[in-house]
């Protein structure tokens, strides 16, 4: 599959393809890497390769360049709001979680749930798992905030002991714009009113 991909892309180049065409197959060859990464990681490819992190994270890194290119690409051609851009933004975050850690990726998720909403509605099956991945995220790091002693005086952070309420972790992503399980918020992920 990466040879055909390498191939296809130099066919593009050489007849000189719009950059719609070549942003297909950029995205394409970038899902490739990051699935063989993922892989390697699960041992279910290159069992015997003997430092399989530094093998993945190098594929990671290598696929992040690939959907950075892409979403340059897609912004500058379709904007930051289409479907095609939104696709590359979801594997940056992917892949920033992957590489640098679950919190490296939140803005990235973040953008992709607020684009979601805005195209294709809040009861969508990928606007709903964009908002469980975020939620998830933005849960994590409260209560690690919690853990550690929590920042001082931020708006929006839900103090408390680390077993905190279903209703202290609602009020928080409230907080964040984001509707929380408990109750869906009136409010964009971005705190602006519908």
């Amino acid at each position: 599959a990466r040879d055909a991909l390498d191939k296809c892309l130099a066919v593009r180049k050489a007849i000189n393809a719009s950059p719609a065409k070549i942003a297909e197959v950029q995205f394409a060859r970038g899902v490739l890497t990051f699935c063989i990464a993922e892989a390697i990681g699960a041992e279910h490819l290159f069992k015997r390769t003997p430092n399989k992190k530094v093998s993945a994270d190098a594929l990671y890194a290598e696929a992040m360049t690939l959907f950075n290119e892409v979403y340059e690409d897609w912004r500058g051609r379709l904007g930051e709001s289409s479907l095609e851009t939104v696709k590359a933004i979801t594997m940056i975050g992917t892949l920033l979680h992957r590489l640098q850690g679950a919190q490296a990726g939140m803005e990235w998720y973040r953008k992709e749930l607020k684009i979601r909403e805005e195209l294709q509605g809040e009861m969508h099956p990928r606007t709903q798992q964009a908002r469980r991945m975020y939620t998830s995220l933005l849960d994590a790091k409260l209560q690690a905030e919690r853990r550690a002693g929590g920042p001082q005086n931020q708006p929006g952070v839900v103090r408390g002991s680390s077993s905190a309420s279903q209703s202290q972790m609602s009020a928080a992503a409230a907080a964040a714009g984001v509707a929380g399980p408990a109750a869906p918020s009136p409010m964009a992920i971005d705190g602006q009113p519908k």
